[in-house]
């Protein structure tokens, strides 16, 4: 399959597997972001089912839990 504008047949094959490798690199981002967010659900959720509207200890536990998670996450080299 040859585009009007580009006559080298090779370019396109190129353009093609680098989308397949996008495509691919994206269905294995999605997986890992719903195993982290199942990892997150079961964390928060006893915490939030604990908690009553009028009680601020539970909003400090969950407040506390972030930003362990968030320092966890900066500990990393590649965190910005």
């Amino acid at each position: 399959m040859i585009s009007k504008g580009i006559k080298d047949p090779s370019i396109l094959d190129r353009i093609r597997v680098k989308g397949i490798a996008k495509a691919w690199r994206n269905f294995k981002y999605f997986f890992r972001r719903k195993k982290h967010q199942f990892k997150q659900l079961r964390k928060y959720v006893p915490m939030i089912w604990k908690g009553y509207d009028f009680d601020y200890r539970y909003a400090t536990e969950i407040f506390s839990a972030k930003l362990e998670d968030i320092a966890q996450g900066m500990e990393f080299d590649n965190a910005m």
